[in-house]
């Protein structure tokens, strides 16, 4: 283990300008932060560390820890590359310094660096604008991500999903962060529009890693990488809980109900657990990554295999993963262009929790035997039986509080999740500029559950319980056809893209479940087989089948590279509303005047690119259902 110093920073521009946002990270880990508002950061790093910086728009840069050093002023340099480049913009692509609507990019290496479980890991601080919160102590790295805030009250505010020209949904977990090529955030409503109603809540484009020209190359990656609480919340021992319940109980004149506590001599005699502690522990994680690359000028594919294993913080939890991908690329002919690709994932979970919720929970499980006399509890007893809080119905403890770590240590249950995406395109040449193409896809989500609870003597609600056992199931499955035809038309000095379109999807799924209680033994996990067969329920069906059909359209003009114009609109159906209100009209439009392209501005020689975009799009004014829940 190597000793860590604490270090500030500045991050600026070349003019000196601190750079909000930009990304800090300690290389080789997940240790890093995002400078604030002024540029700065803090940060803990090893004595021997390598500091990576990077930011959208910027040269990434590498500052080695200098012993002694502990404050740096980073200036990062502008990435003139990237005003040439391409980013995929809804249906098709666009040079960056075309695009009317707020998109920010985020490449594939840039993300790898911080080796994440999940790509929403791997968006977190990665654009500006897009906020990615850890949603509990999963060891599977759920993430919240919100794009400009929360633009609903009581619906879902996930962004969508639109992987190689699929909409996929709110959910993204399947896809292996190894074989993302390049993300695309849409952010306004300008941009987002064209995706109609399941856009409101913003885009997020994802484009995988395609099968490249040559011979067939192979790739290897192993990441092996520790895990440890960081930090801790500032909690009362024992003696300052009790001191302090104490004090409260005169003021409310109320009376006790744990002697343990009430009794001053007892004070320091009490058994301190810091359930932080308690709860938490140093956890490995492993991720394999193996690939195949390779083809002729007609054909290229690519195939992907990756593990992971991630034990987590949090005792007795993990989460693990396999993926699969396969894609592949043919030109039947000059003209004629199809390909194919499938994505499986078969994913298994357990345990997990919330240290603040740990944190929160009395730090003394002390109570006095029928003479009066103090009982310590420890967390576990020497011969393996489990430490327990006071049992009473009413009091100064809960019906149901148990102690945590127990609760944890004889869980038994499994989530575990399957999931496939097929996708086929056809794209057709048919005039100089004018492309016709269409992807048909298959999406599939199952999820499995199931739950054993013993017999639990430790709290007032469940002593008296008997043990019981559940399971579950979920399953739901999309068809998906979309097909669209774009037009280019280059003149001398102008630019002009149409593009129009038309989609249909179908949305089926299902779940049934069942359980029993009082089992005839610990072992048996059949419904069955219980010694009460009252105690069977079931419950189960299909779900009303939703069918859904887009027509849309989008028009690109550009004028000298220097003034835009972006013009979209999408009707949306849905067959979940009723008759005469299953349709809404989704326009939008944004204009941009490259105003570094004026000769007066040239000659100031400030700008490398400079932008004004002013951009509109018709609000969402109701719930439209997305292909996954």
């Amino acid at each position: 283990m190597q000793s860590t110093v604490k270090i500030t920073g500045l991050v600026t521009d070349a003019n000196g300008e601190p750079i909000i946002g930009a990304n800090i990270l300690v290389k080789g880990t997940t240790n890093g932060m995002i400078s604030d508002i002024n540029g700065n950061f803090s940060l803990d790093v090893p004595e021997t560390g390598i500091l990576q910086i990077s930011y959208i728009g910027y040269v990434s840069q590498e500052i080695k820890i200098v012993s002694g050093m502990k404050n740096y002023k980073i200036v990062l340099k502008e990435d003139a590359e990237t005003l040439d480049e391409v980013v995929v913009v809804r249906y098709g692509t666009v040079k960056k310094t075309d695009v009317t609507g707020s998109v920010t990019s985020v490449k594939s290496d840039e993300m790898m660096k911080r080796n994440p479980v999940s790509l929403g890991q791997g968006l977190q601080g990665a654009a500006a604008g897009v906020s990615v919160m850890r949603t509990s102590g999963d060891p599977e790295g759920g993430v919240s991500i919100r794009i400009r805030g929360v633009a609903t009250v009581n619906g879902s505010a996930d962004p969508l999903y639109v992987v190689d020209g699929v909409q996929v949904g709110t959910s993204v977990d399947f896809l292996n962060p190894a074989d993302v090529e390049s993300i695309e955030i849409l952010k306004d409503a300008s941009a987002t529009a064209i995706y109609g109603s399941q856009g409101a809540n913003g885009v997020i484009l994802i484009t995988t890693k395609p099968g490249v020209k040559g011979h067939t190359s192979l790739k290897f990656t192993a990441n092996f990488g520790l895990q440890t609480l960081s930090d801790k919340l500032d909690v009362a021992n024992a003696t300052q809980f009790v001191t302090g319940i104490r004090a409260s109980k005169v003021n409310d004149n109320a009376v006790f109900t744990n002697k343990a506590w009430e009794n001053p001599d007892f004070t320091n005699r009490l058994n301190s657990i810091d359930w932080q502690d308690q709860m938490a522990r140093t956890a490995l994680q492993q991720n394999y990554n193996l690939s195949a690359s390779g083809g002729s000028d007609k054909t290229q594919s690519r195939l992907s295999v990756g593990y992971l294993n991630n034990d987590g913080v949090i005792v007795n939890s993990y989460y693990k993963r396999l993926t699969a991908r396969v894609n592949v690329t043919h030109k039947v002919q000059d003209f004629i262009r199809v390909g194919m690709s499938v994505t499986y994932l078969h994913a298994e979970k357990t345990g997990g929790g919330n240290l603040f919720s740990y944190a929160r929970t009395i730090p003394t499980m002390d109570d006095v035997d029928a003479s009066g006399n103090l009982m310590n509890a420890p967390v576990q007893y020497p011969d393996g039986t489990w430490g327990h809080f006071r049992l009473e119905g009413n009091g100064d403890l809960s019906k149901e509080q148990d102690n945590p770590y127990a609760a944890a240590m004889t869980a038994d249950y499994l989530n575990k999740y399957n999931r496939a995406l097929t996708s086929a395109t056809l794209e057709i040449d048919l005039l100089k500029g004018l492309t016709f193409k269409t992807i048909g896809s298959y999406n599939y989500y199952g999820s499995a559950y199931d739950r054993y609870t013993p017999n639990n003597p430790r709290t007032y609600m469940d002593q008296s319980r008997p043990d019981a056992f559940n399971i579950s199931s979920t399953e739901g499955n999309s068809l998906g056809l979309e097909s669209y035809l774009t037009y280019d038309l280059k003149l001398k000095n102008q630019r002009l893209n149409l593009m129009g379109g038309y989609s249909v999807s179908d949305y089926k799924g299902s779940e049934v479940g069942a359980s029993s209680q009082s089992l005839v033994a610990e072992t048996i996990r059949q419904i069955t087989l219980t010694k009460d067969m009252s105690t069977i329920t079931g419950r189960g069906g299909f779900y009303t089948p939703v069918c859904y059909v887009s027509w849309y359209g989008r028009a690109n003009y550009s004028l000298m590279d220097k003034y835009l114009f972006t013009a979209t609109v999408r009707r949306d159906g849905s067959s979940k509303f009723g008759s005469g209100n299953r349709f809404g009209t989704f326009p939008s439009a944004s204009l941009a005047w490259r105003a570094s392209e004026e000769e007066f501005i040239k000659k100031l020689n400030i700008f490398s690119n400079l932008k004004v975009r002013v951009g509109w799009g018709k609000p969402v004014t109701r719930e439209m259902p997305q292909t996954f829940p």
